[in-house]
């Protein structure tokens, strides 16, 4: 992403060599650093690096930031591959054992909750004197909320959506859950269509990520491209490409490029990837699932309320949003 280079398409784009320089960066000494040199941290910039395919080059601006921000708001600026970008605001990715904290097999959603605190702190939106929460602070909190005690501290307790959703309006942050049921021909079409409009105009309007659930594994939606049909000058919604920030990566030692391109398939993806191949479809394999989503900062309205096999209504803790465990 340097100023003075030709503006990047999917076509010469080198996602390996964006991550890996992210990676580097992450690993430089921090001020007044207290943790081992080992310590793993989370990498910074890596929506800005996945945003570069989709966006114009500018000489005139040397701040990759402004330059990012400003992308998508400027007609001359739009996106290189045609179509409709949405996408979150800067947000620190955070994956297994970051700051020391040893949570492979059960701390996906803590993390995705870090990333989304992390968004929140860049814009604003929480206290900025205080630091995105540890796993054990995150827990501590959740114990004073209804429906949870004191023996989620020090817990490998498993968080889905409707936790995350419970942790943020605890600090006054908005926000609501629902389920999507992708795991059927019957329903598949409508929850997909409402699905792919949902996390285009959430990113569009409040610009953090999206903790999605198959309740086996979380993840951060933080992007979504609607490619443009050519013959016909509009968007697509057949199969979009979808951010996805898989927080599964586990490091023993030092973090690199291969932690997020393992063969073993347990991390799902650290970038763009098809709506079906990381939502599924009823025709391919693995079927399509239910899948749980928090929309942080967003009230819901307007959304969630149309079809009772495609959303879930109130939850059974007595919330008011439209969580899966009712």
């Amino acid at each position: 992403f340097q100023p003075n280079h030709p503006p990047a398409t999917m076509d010469n784009y080198d996602e390996d060599a964006a991550m890996i320089k992210a990676i580097e960066e992450s690993l430089k000494p921090q001020p007044n650093q207290t943790k081992p040199e080992e310590t793993l941290r989370p990498l910074s910039g890596l929506v800005e690096l996945h945003a570069t395919p989709f966006m114009a080059s500018s000489s005139s601006e040397t701040n990759v930031k402004e330059k990012w921000e400003k992308a998508g708001q400027d007609e001359k600026r739009g996106p290189i591959r045609r179509g409709d970008l949405s996408i979150a605001a800067p947000t620190d990715f955070w994956y297994y054992n970051c700051n020391d904290e040893i949570d492979r097999g059960w701390g996906c959603t803590y993390r995705v909750m870090q990333m989304v605190y992390s968004n929140l702190l860049n814009k604003g939106v929480v206290n900025p004197s205080l630091p995105v929460p540890t796993l054990r602070n995150i827990q501590e909190t959740l114990s004073n909320c209804s429906g949870y005690d004191r023996s989620i501290i020090g817990s490998r307790k498993w968080l889905e959506p409707p936790d995350a959703n419970a942790f943020f309006r605890s600090l006054k942050v908005n926000g609501f859950d629902t389920k999507y049921n992708l795991n059927s021909s019957h329903s598949y079409a409508s929850a997909k269509a409402k699905l792919i409009v949902d996390i285009t105009y959430h990113l569009n309007v409040f610009k953090t990520p999206i903790v999605t659930d198959d309740k086996y594994k979380t993840f951060g939606i933080l992007g979504i491209f609607r490619e443009e049909i050519t013959d016909y000058k509009m968007v697509s919604d057949e199969d979009p490409l979808v951010l996805v920030f898989d927080p599964h990566i586990y490091v023993s030692r030092n973090l690199t490029l291969d932690d997020f391109r393992r063969k073993d398939k347990k991390v799902e993806k650290v970038g763009w990837k098809r709506f079906s191949e990381h939502f599924g479809s009823p025709s391919g394999k693995p079927m399509g699932k239910n899948w749980m989503v928090y929309f942080p900062c967003n009230d819901g309205a307007g959304m969630g309320e149309e079809d009772d096999d495609v959303f879930v209504g109130i939850c059974g803790r007595g919330c008011t949003s439209m969580c899966s465990i009712s």
